[in-house]
């Protein structure tokens, strides 16, 4: 990472994209000696797509269903055919390129520093701490996902104790249900005022955004 973050090397490189593959297609294992016995045991070693990180997935998502065992996520507001109370919220992230070099972006996603440099990282439990101060307690699932340009869109699922209102809005890929408080729309820095200032500047929205200052947060 070091390499990478200083520009040494870059992921669009051919030699490091193949020397991934090869190690994601390899299977290593974690080799536990028993000093006594001498007997050893092998572990699979967990990496995106084996059947050990699948593992850890699922033990994640089942902690989440557990936690939303017997609750309703949604229901209707009485008077309102377009709102809703909802437990569950859909987050995506976006992380602004002139911020960011694409090896920058995915380093931030590290929850430990790089040794020897000076780049961001931990955002995401940084911006979750954000959203315990805003919606109360809540459980979460975090998939970090790549766009086409090769930089990360991590999404976030939050499951929340304290319900939330939302309405149904129309956007450019359909219909969509949105948080329609605004309080709430004001400190996650998607009110009026800073929706408007998003088109006119971008840059300016982006550094005023009470908890995500790195890029778009819908």
């Amino acid at each position: 990472m070091v390499d990478l973050t200083s520009g040494k090397k870059s992921l669009l490189g051919t030699d490091l994209q193949s020397a991934f593959l090869d190690w994601l297609e390899s299977e290593d294992y974690n080799v536990f000696l028993n000093t006594e016995s001498g007997e050893k045991i092998y572990a699979l070693s967990c990496k995106r797509g084996n059947v050990v990180y699948a593992t850890r997935k699922t033990l994640k998502k089942n902690e989440l269903l557990k936690a939303a065992e017997g609750r309703v996520f949604d229901w209707p507001v009485p008077g309102f055919r377009n709102r809703r109370m909802t437990r569950l919220l859909f987050v995506t992230l976006s992380f602004d390129h002139e911020q960011f070099s694409m090896e920058e972006a995915w380093a931030a996603l590290r929850a430990k520093p790089i040794e020897g440099r000076d780049c961001k990282y931990n955002v995401i439990n940084s911006l979750d701490a954000n959203f315990r101060k805003i919606f109360g307690p809540h459980g979460k699932l975090v998939c970090k996902e790549a766009q086409k340009s090769g930089y990360p869109a991590p999404h976030m699922i939050l499951l929340l104790d304290n319900p939330v209102m939302v309405e149904q809005v129309s956007t450019r890929e359909g219909m969509s249900w949105r948080i329609c408080n605004q309080k709430i729309l004001n400190r996650i820095g998607k009110g009026p005022l800073m929706r408007k200032l998003s088109f006119k500047d971008h840059k300016k929205a982006i550094s005023m955004n009470p908890i995500w200052k790195h890029g778009f947060i819908d």
